[in-house]
């Protein structure tokens, strides 16, 4: 019963639209029967904004405000945070729009995901470990006003390996990706979960071995 809209600001909807059918479907190359069941899915469920490019912070307000008031939407994402606060140094700014996004949601019951990316690593800070929510490019503000912040982390380290042998078997034991909850405000569960990508279906896996099928209520409009 949810009802989603996304804002990709930095990918044209059919490229969003492509994906997300090859990670329904658990396939590089869906037949278009498949593809139609999936698509029909989506009808009153998704919708997606047809911008490329930034947007200000006052017109990113009235959408989600548009999208409750006119489509009874219950989750948006915007992706990215970079892409409606574009100056990094106007922190006023993103302080505000995180405010604004948090009375937002409580006063409409909006569920609110934005993508931020992290600082550019330097220092102390290294691709070779997940990032923390301190490490989130502008405000301290994003983190601190989120309810929830979960940080997704690639392991370059394995695919630099496997470009030099594609049979290292430790390598390939790794996860290619960890995925942690940083912060939830109101639960008790914090942690990082461990992840590999399957490169037909695009999907993140819990494990590496097990095979990726069509998600359930594929096969079941299917039958």
């Amino acid at each position: 019963g949810e009802r989603v809209l996304i804002v990709s600001l930095e990918m044209l909807p059919w490229r969003t639209m492509s994906r997300m059918t090859r990670q329904a479907c658990g396939m590089s190359h869906p037949v278009n029967k498949l593809i139609d069941v999936f698509h029909n899915w989506t009808n009153g469920k998704l919708w997606l904004f047809d911008h490329v490019g930034r947007i200000a912070p006052a017109r990113a307000l009235a959408l989600c405000r548009y999208f409750v008031d006119v489509h009874q939407g219950t989750h948006i994402v915007l992706d990215s945070w970079m892409m409606v606060c574009s100056s990094e140094e106007n922190l006023d700014e993103q302080k505000q729009f995180s405010t604004d996004l948090c009375r937002l949601a409580q006063e409409t019951g909006l569920h609110v995901h934005v993508v931020a990316h992290c600082r550019k690593p330097g220092g102390t800070s290294s691709e070779d470990k997940p990032p923390s929510r301190y490490d989130i490019r502008g405000s301290g503000a994003i983190s601190d006003q989120a309810a929830n912040v979960l940080s997704v982390w690639m392991n370059k380290k394995k695919f630099a390996k496997l470009d030099t042998n594609p049979n290292d078997m430790d390598a390939l034991a790794e996860p290619c990706g960890v995925l942690r909850c940083d912060k939830q405000r109101n639960g008790a569960w914090e942690g990082a979960l461990q992840l590999w990508h399957d490169h037909g279906s695009l999907r993140f896996c819990d494990d590496r071995t097990s095979p990726v099928e069509p998600y359930q209520f594929m096969t079941k409009e299917h039958a």
